[in-house]
């Protein structure tokens, strides 16, 4: 869990250097099992919740909601975590500031090889590789006009080589 360790450390570093320090935050994370937290060794959570420990001691009244799901696609997130998203941030009390973190991909590279390019492209990875690459970068491009339209700072994260 080297990796989230790793945006534990940036993301307090970025929110210790902001100017409201001690402001209330409202944040919301996005993505797959990586952020739900799925095999987690028993901790749970995924990063979020390790965040919000951090967060609340330095940002009294902070939240954060975990809205990960296990086995989601850049789709899926727009089909079943961007709304709730979008309303947590816009619900916001007036002052918070409001972070929007997204994590998502995963899923997306492992259906591409495991199926897509297979039955879809009979193995023909370039052409597969192009389509699919296209229509997850319009889902993240779709992700992160949605969230910039609440007004939030937002915070997207690489994938890592799986």
């Amino acid at each position: 869990m080297k990796i989230g360790k790793i945006i534990l450390l940036a993301l307090l570093l970025l929110l210790m250097g902001h100017p409201a320090f001690g402001q209330s935050i409202t944040m919301v994370t996005l993505g797959d099992s990586l952020t739900e937290g799925a095999g987690d060794d028993g901790i749970g959570g995924g990063y979020p919740a390790r965040l919000l420990s951090m967060l609340q001691s330095l940002y009294p009244g902070s939240t954060l909601s975990n809205l990960g799901i296990s086995g989601d696609t850049s789709e899926d997130l727009i089909n079943k975590q961007l709304e709730p998203a979008v309303s947590l941030l816009n619900a916001a009390p007036a002052g918070n500031l409001k972070i929007a973190l997204v994590w998502i991909g995963s899923n997306d590279l492992f259906g591409l090889y495991e199926w897509v390019c297979e039955y879809e492209y009979g193995n023909n990875y370039s052409a597969c590789e192009e389509a699919t690459f296209g229509y997850y970068s319009g889902n993240i491009t779709n992700i992160l006009a949605s969230l910039k339209a609440t007004g939030s700072q937002i915070y997207i994260a690489l994938l890592d080589d799986q």
